[in-house]
């Protein structure tokens, strides 16, 4: 019966207890199978006890040109990823401080190949704020033309 508390029938996937929600699977089989097509897929990667270091090259993919992050994206393209004793972070800033230098205070890191989940310490530049916008202004009209 509709409305009636515990009537659901329990998700069709084995050995799967929760209760069915949509197409007969729990919310969590059913958000896999809307996300990738397939109820069943998971990404998780056990990451536990790899260095920052080693964890960047398992998320990433190196192209001819960038090495681009394969994991967790932000709405609007930038990688990110939780690291241990640390709050979500943008993953070109991790990789720019391992691999190159620490970032000022008062710079943002630039995508000199305009790729927002690059990588690639050769790609990424610290600029101010307003050099950053100026830049990124080029970028559109440039791609427009």
């Amino acid at each position: 019966m509709k409305g009636v508390k515990g009537s659901q029938p329990p998700c069709t996937v084995s050995e799967c207890d929760r209760k069915a929600r949509a197409r007969g699977w729990c919310m969590k089989h059913y958000m896999r199978w809307k996300t990738h097509g397939d109820p069943l897929i998971t990404h998780r990667r056990d990451t536990t006890g790899m260095s920052i270091e080693d964890r960047l090259f398992h998320y990433t993919r190196i192209t001819e040109t960038c090495w681009l992050w394969e994991g967790s994206l932000l709405p609007d393209g930038y990688g990110n990823a939780r690291w241990p004793g640390q709050t979500t972070t943008l993953v070109h800033r991790i990789a720019y401080e391992l691999w190159v230098a620490p970032i000022p205070e008062d710079l943002e890191i630039d995508h000199l190949c305009f790729v927002r989940n690059c990588i690639n310490p050769e790609h990424l530049e610290p600029v101010t704020k307003a050099e950053n916008a100026r830049r990124r202004g080029e970028n559109a009209r440039l791609v427009q033309a």
